[in-house]
């Protein structure tokens, strides 16, 4: 007669109790009337969403040559504000990528991109030589709220600033970060030696002042004894 296999029988420790296994959250169903939340972030990019934004550029491509060139200024936005951008500009290089020849999707990858950061874009007008313009990307109310920000503080407008002249600016917010954190050190080393000399002045006022009161007191005491004799 066969036999099934063998069990062999676990401890009464290894059993699972109910308080060791996790317990789900409860499920929470919101009504089928309630928007999707959507997470929010402070600074610009909240006011221009998650949506890659471009510079105010409408192109088109030149059926004679295949060239990208530029067929609208968007009025308000990076492009126009800068004033250097003209309609029948042909697009030569982004980010020093020369894209001469290349499809317009590919443009429009390089050149969109977070609001806020800059794109380097290089334009040629007729026989000129191209020149390279710095654009900060951006919808025409976002460079409105940069530019009210900016007056708001007497700054110059972000668009208006190249990358080098931001560099520039952020050096020297780190100088005078320095500056001010050795000023803040050199002031408590003034103030600690200028509470220490009022401590040396008190102090030996106080000891004068605890002489002075000794000797009288044994002035008093002498005349005391001179008096009883």
């Amino acid at each position: 007669q066969r036999q099934g296999p063998s069990v062999t029988a676990q401890p009464a420790s290894y059993a699972p109790t109910q308080s060791s296994l996790p317990v789900p959250p409860p499920l929470s169903i919101p009504p089928k009337d309630t928007p999707p939340v959507t997470p929010q972030r402070s600074g610009a990019a909240t006011a221009a969403g998650d949506a890659p934004a471009g510079v105010g550029i409408l192109f088109t491509v030149e059926a004679a040559t295949g060239q990208v060139a530029v067929q609208e200024v968007v009025q308000g936005a990076a492009a126009d504000r800068s004033g250097q951008v003209a309609v029948g500009d042909v697009v030569t290089h982004v980010n020093g990528v020369n894209v001469l020849g290349e499809p317009l999707h590919v443009l429009r990858a390089m050149i969109l991109g977070p609001p806020g950061e800059f794109v380097s874009i290089g334009f040629r007008r007729g026989q000129n030589p191209p020149k390279t313009v710095h654009l900060m990307r951006g919808t025409p109310a976002f460079h409105e709220q940069q530019s009210a920000e900016a007056e708001s503080y007497g700054g110059e407008p972000l668009e208006a600033l190249s990358p080098s002249a931001l560099g520039l600016l952020e050096r020297q917010r780190a100088g005078l970060q320095r500056e001010m954190a050795l000023q803040l050190q050199q002031d408590r080393e003034a103030i600690k030696q200028e509470m220490q000399k009022k401590f040396e002045r008190r102090w030996r006022r106080h000891q004068r002042e605890t002489v002075a009161k000794l000797e009288a007191l044994k002035d008093q005491l002498s005349q005391q004894q001179q008096q009883q004799q």
